[in-house]
């Protein structure tokens, strides 16, 4: 177990961790990451990602409460962040850094929001409809380059 001290809202808080082994057999081959050199473009104010409000279908898809909030993505443009998060049509954006989002227009707002704060990436609160580890259900985070803008 190993003390970590966290701040968050400007409150800082201690928390307990432990660490364990990675899961894996020690004679595996290790394969280095290869690094693939893609034109990247910049990135619009959306980030690439068409948006739109949830319907009652959309929304039982997705296994959320009635009325509980969220913005449905329809279309993600390729070479963006949101590609390259693996976000894609179906997946439904919860919050957008800790605001809760219900339209299109928080979404945008919450990225917008954060590039004028100056940071680099955007933080995305994103239950994806095929998640890549189906063993692990539920919304993940996602932190979205926030790239120079067209």
């Amino acid at each position: 177990m190993v003390p970590v001290t966290v701040l968050r809202d400007g409150t800082t808080k201690q928390l307990t961790a432990t660490i364990e082994v990675w899961p894996g057999n020690p004679e595996d081959e290790v394969i280095p990451p290869t690094s693939v050199a893609q034109e990247r473009h910049p990135d619009p104010p959306d980030l690439g990602l068409a948006l739109a409000a949830l319907t009652a279908d959309a929304r039982t898809q997705a296994g959320l409460a009635p009325g509980q909030p969220g913005v449905l993505i329809t279309k993600v443009a390729p070479r963006t962040a949101a590609a390259e998060a693996r976000l894609g049509p179906g997946d439904v954006i919860l919050r957008v850094q800790t605001m809760p989002v219900a339209t299109p227009a928080d979404v945008l707002q919450g990225f917008a929001q954060t590039r004028a704060q100056q940071r680099t990436f955007v933080l995305a609160l994103v239950l994806q409809k095929q998640p890549p580890k189906p063993q692990q259900p539920g919304a993940r985070w996602f932190a979205l380059r926030l790239g120079e803008e067209d």
